[in-house]
């Protein structure tokens, strides 16, 4: 058995486990806590994500939203890059 110790963040850190892993814990109230990995629902094929379908803004609806050049080079840089992105073409289902 491994200990580890709480910071004063509220965090532990569990070396074996990977970024983005989720858990759900129970206190068991008798000093134990239970973490039990939760796992994805999978999609079934042919279920449209809530993410298919969009695109990337354009250098146009950049500035509509934020305006020309109004936080300096790097958001315009940012911008434009946004702007050049291929637009993902929709799959046939």
């Amino acid at each position: 058995m491994k200990t580890a110790i709480v910071d004063d963040r509220h965090r532990i850190r569990i070396p074996d486990l990977k970024p983005g892993q989720v858990f759900a814990w129970e206190d068991n109230g008798n000093g134990q806590i239970t973490l039990l990995e939760v796992q994805p629902k999978a999609r079934e094929p042919g279920t449209p994500s809530i993410l298919d379908g969009l695109k990337p803004f354009t250098k146009e609806e950049c500035e509509e939203c934020w305006g020309p050049q109004t936080d300096g080079d790097e958001n315009d840089r940012i911008a434009e890059a946004m702007s050049k992105l291929p637009v993902p073409l929709p799959k046939d289902t």
